[in-house]
């Protein structure tokens, strides 16, 4: 037998498609090749997958030939094939690309998102099961039967549409859970299950694979007409395990909130952008980028390239020659309005979007490769635009005012240099110790039994030299207290809905701003090494009895406010808080420093840090916060006010 396999050459709109021949769990696979015309007609499934940066050393027969698979893809394969009759037909992209040929696998990539359209079911294949992912798919089944039973009026959404209308059965759930005590599960039977804490916690490893942190699977999820995932021998319809899991997070939103908060927003984000699909809604550059930044690829260029398939039906040109600070800077220049390069001229013309500001920032990959702050750093799974890329909060503010959001390039004369209008609303004065940065492994990796405390430890101290250093300056407005501009720092100036606080709601914050010398009082006293999991056992243990007794009231009285700063803990988590010679407070990026400006650019929805660089120039540092001006407040009238701002 043949140690390779001998790829044709395909035509503009032609897949290879694998008929798997049937077989036991033990025989070789063995399968062949077809051309087929890419269109919806076609009979095929598409395998969604990850290559799991294993090395393809498992033969499999292909045309007689042999193909080197992975592992992970050898078992998907023999799990999926038929065991007695019968092809099964399977879109896999290891085996119908020819991965040794750079033009096909660029022809291919910007055809994906067809293949996966077309395809009759995507088979998502996340691995497989071990005990965990038993206990995951039992818990899945007993959360469907408590659902079943509690919803009975929604039961037949289970078995169709559910897609369509997931929407309103996610406001269905928050209806039925504000009815509720914060700490009441929905049933009997979910009351018993979350007694222990294994189910919960199988489902959140189950989350932690290595699938669902792929930057492909975004399009491939929110492309696919059908999709079924499968776990070893187990399997549910996709769009049926999001439901639940949705349901989930009202079921265990008094358990364990630390842990859940930053899992369910991932299914969740995905299932958005599935949703958008479905209904023909155009899906924003940023947001797909903010999205694939937090995902891996093995490629750095496919932060881009498997987005731009959700951004637009007619894709750019697809070149893995290019460096990936090209394929960055050239998305980076179509969202901030700017002319692209003319061997990308089919971008698809539309208005330019601020949010993409919020990539922007120094990182290590400008260091290496010497590019402008103005180009995204896609290569890393951190940075600022978890923060004020909020999709509640920055869509909330629009503190640029209505101009429009537009920049100037000229790739001749100064390719490197982008001009923006904008206005500068101080330099920074001031800035606050900053504690040492929370580990990412709380978010990114498996969770430990001392990852809890450690986290409650770090926020409340964070909170406590927060409160001190804004509370250490003057009112930069006559008519508002300090305690009411902290309290407009801590939650972004917007209610529980991210709509613009009313002077009645911060009006109504009276208990908390009255507590706050007390609560500062209270917490100076803990020791920064208690693992206690509340406040009150942080601030009772080891205090004066006075400051028990007050701690007791404040507890009592503060909680509904706590819950607040909660919902905008993002906001402060790794901001660096500061003051503008003007006495205003700003969050600022950590990276950024006294004498550093702040400006405001036309249309843009939130303030960017910069730093001069010479000359009138300036190296983006990130986007910013400025209390009082988030909402237009200081921005000029006229365009012919507004100032030139250059960036490199």
């Amino acid at each position: 037998m043949e140690t390779t396999s001998s790829y044709q050459q395909l035509g503009s709109r032609e897949i290879r498609v694998l008929m798997l021949e049937p077989g036991d769990a033990s025989d070789r696979l063995v399968c062949r090749l077809g051309t087929w015309p890419l269109s919806a007609e076609n009979d095929y499934e598409a395998l969604s997958y990850t290559w799991g940066g294993q090395t393809p050393d498992v033969p499999i027969e292909c045309d007689g030939c042999q193909v080197l698979v992975t592992r992970n893809l050898d078992i998907a394969l023999r799990h999926f094939r038929h065991q007695y009759a019968g092809v099964r037909k399977l879109w896999v992209d290891a085996i119908c690309i020819d991965q040794s040929n750079l033009k096909e696998r660029e022809a291919q990539v910007s055809i994906m998102k067809a293949i996966y359209h077309f395809a009759k079911t995507v088979l998502i294949w996340i691995g497989e099961a071990g005990p965990e992912g038993d206990i995951a798919f039992e818990a899945l089944h007993r959360i469907r039967q408590d659902f079943r039973d509690e919803l009975p009026d929604l039961e037949t959404l289970l078995d169709g549409h559910v897609l369509e209308e997931y929407t309103a059965i996610h406001s269905y759930f928050g209806h039925k859970s504000g009815r509720r005590e914060l700490n009441e599960p929905f049933s009997e039977t979910s009351m018993a299950f979350s007694s222990s804490t294994a189910p919960w916690d199988a489902l959140r490893s189950l989350l932690h694979r290595e699938y669902f942190s792929r930057v492909w699977i975004i399009q491939e999820i929110a492309l696919g007409r059908q999709l079924i995932m499968h776990c070893g021998s187990h399997s549910i319809d996709y769009d049926i395990f999001v439901l639940l899991w949705d349901y989930c997070s009202f079921l265990i939103n008094h358990k364990s909130s630390g842990k859940w908060r930053y899992l369910f927003p991932r299914v969740h984000s995905l299932q958005m952008c599935r949703l958008g699909v479905n209904r023909g809604e155009p899906i924003s550059l940023p947001y797909l980028l903010a999205f694939s930044k937090a995902a891996h690829s093995t490629d750095p260029r496919d932060k881009v390239y498997a987005m731009i398939g959700l951004y637009s039906w007619n894709s750019p040109r697809i070149d893995y020659a290019k460096h990936e600070a090209l394929v960055f800077g050239t998305a980076a220049l179509h969202c901030l309005g700017a002319q692209p390069p003319t061997n990308q001229a089919e971008w698809p013309i539309n208005p330019a979007n601020p949010a993409v500001l919020s990539f922007m920032g120094p990182t290590e990959f400008h260091a290496e490769y010497d590019v402008p702050s103005w180009i995204p750093d896609l290569t890393s799974r951190n940075g600022n635009y978890r923060v004020m890329s909020s999709i509640h909060a920055g869509n909330v503010y629009c503190a640029g005012g209505s101009f429009d959001f537009k920049a100037e390039w000229n790739a001749e004369e100064a390719p490197n240099i982008v001009v923006m209008k904008g206005y500068t609303v101080g330099q920074v004065d001031a800035v606050a110790e900053v504690e040492p940065p929370l580990s990412e492994s709380w978010i990114q990796e498996p969770w430990g039994q001392d990852m809890v405390p450690q986290l409650i430890r770090w926020k409340w101290k964070r909170l406590r030299n927060l409160l001190g250093f804004m509370l250490s300056g003057q009112p930069n407005q006559p008519y508002e207290s300090l305690h009411r501009t902290s309290w407009s720092m801590l939650i972004g100036d917007l209610t529980e809905t991210f709509q613009k606080a009313t002077n009645e709601f911060l009006y109504s914050c009276s208990d908390y701003l009255d507590l706050v010398p007390l609560f500062l009082d209270a917490t100076s006293e803990q020791n920064d090494e208690d693992t206690s999991e509340t406040l009150a056992q942080q601030a009772l243990e080891g205090s004066s009895l006075q400051s028990r007794m007050r701690m007791l009231e404040l507890v009592e009285r503060l909680g509904p406010m706590m819950d607040r700063v909660e919902a905008a803990f993002d906001l402060w988590l790794e901001r660096k808080l500061g003051r503008l010679l003007s006495g205003h407070l700003v969050w600022l990026p950590r990276c950024a420093e006294i004498r550093d400006k702040v400006c405001i650019f036309a249309g843009a929805k939130w303030a960017t840090a910069l730093r001069p660089d010479g000359d009138d120039h300036y190296k983006i540092l990130g986007d910013a916060y400025v209390h009082g001006m988030m909402f237009g407040e200081v921005m000029p009238k006229r365009v012919e006010e507004l100032q030139d701002i250059r960036l490199r």
